[in-house]
């Protein structure tokens, strides 16, 4: 979830959650980022393919098997 805000004089945001966020306990993690500083991040998704399968030992790996592991060890 991305959201964007503008950061006052003194600092204090406020966080309205959608909808569809339950109620309960999660983990928020918040990045402060530079505006401008991440200039290089990929965000054409063709451009971003273009790096599939070079890293030779994950070659064996089944990508979304292993995010399905992932999300099992969250439930």
């Amino acid at each position: 979830m991305r959201i964007r805000c503008n950061v006052p004089p003194d600092r204090t945001i406020t966080l309205k959650l959608p909808d569809q966020v339950e109620a309960g306990p999660h983990e928020l993690v918040l990045v402060v980022d530079k505006v401008g500083y991440r200039k290089d991040i990929v965000t054409d998704a063709e451009t971003l393919m273009t790096f599939s399968g070079a890293v030779p030992s994950f070659s064996g790996v089944d990508g979304v098997q292993y995010q399905r592991s992932l999300r099992d060890e969250w439930a």
